[in-house]
């Protein structure tokens, strides 16, 4: 026995009406990270250029060289991701982020420039963000890890200074925290949006079997609307005709002949008309409300 579903309607219109909530709310933090990510290393990278200039009196060539390695790794990865969004195989919740091995690429080769000049070290803070998101969820929080330990230690390791500032120390690893929380609230989003999108589809596919249902008892009782009418109607007034022939058989012999034609007739058509009425009944489907 299986039961019948049970879908209220204002409860389906609440759930899509949340789930559509939620995806916008995934779809909007992802293009925020997105674009924060991409300003936020644009504007590192300028800055780290500037200073490894006027502060660590890097010469431009190899200051401008190092910027622009690191610019074109980071443009030709972003070029490839927006391919997924233009052909429309991304998500909306997808930061459009390229393969690991553009952001391992990427993370060495901002090591590589730390060593040029500490003034790059503040790019760790997008990079935070990209080794997260895109390294899973052990690998992310060890490369997290790993780059902001190299971050506090860049200038040790460069040998551009012997002692650190405790600015040096907690500016990367309060940075790394706050990247942990903010990939554990996204992730925790995406999870209450792919809830919120099974809860929907369960709903539609419980509304479309309760209209199936519906419809198909619609049908049941149109039929046997039509046969009790068939039976009431036609069938009853075919059987009076059946019987007023016989007794007007009997009473005028003459026009017996006639009279047996009517008769035959009116049988047959009676017993086509009791096949149909079975028929019809006999065809009417059981809805799952009535196998309940």
């Amino acid at each position: 026995m299986t039961s019948a579903p049970v879908s209220d309607p204002d409860a389906a219109v609440d759930g899509r009406r949340e789930a559509e909530r939620s995806a916008v709310s995934a779809a909007s933090l992802a293009a925020t990270l997105r674009g924060a990510m991409h300003v936020a290393f644009a504007v590192l990278l300028s800055v780290g250029a500037v200073r490894a200039h006027d502060v660590d009196a890097v010469p431009w060539p190899l200051t401008l060289l190092t910027a622009a390695a690191i610019a074109v790794i980071y443009g030709l990865g972003s070029r490839f991701a927006l391919r997924r969004a233009w052909s429309g195989d991304a998500e909306w919740t997808d930061l459009l982020l390229p393969s690991r091995g553009w952001v391992l690429l990427l993370t060495l080769a901002w090591m590589a420039a730390t060593i040029v000049s500490t003034a790059f070290v503040w790019i760790a803070f997008p990079l935070f963000f990209l080794v997260l998101f895109s390294l899973g969820r052990i690998a992310g929080p060890l490369a997290l890890a790993g780059v902001a330990l190299w971050a506090v230690l860049a200038p040790l390791i460069s040998r551009e200074q012997w002692t650190l500032e405790i600015g040096e120390i907690l500016g990367p690893l309060v940075g790394a925290v706050f990247s942990l929380i903010a990939h554990a609230v996204h992730r925790r989003l995406l999870v209450e949006t792919d809830r919120n999108r099974k809860l929907v589809a369960q709903l539609q596919a419980a509304q479309s079997e309760l209209a199936d249902s519906e419809r198909r008892k619609g049908i049941a009782e149109e039929r046997q609307r039509l046969a009790q009418d068939i039976h009431d109607t036609l069938a009853q007034g075919l059987n009076s005709i059946v019987l007023l022939s016989r007794s007007a058989r009997g009473a005028h012999p003459e026009a017996a002949e006639s009279f047996s034609r009517i008769e035959g007739t009116a049988r047959d058509n009676l017993a086509d008309a009791r096949r149909l009425v079975r028929d019809l009944a006999d065809r009417a489907p059981r809805t799952t409300l009535e196998q309940a």
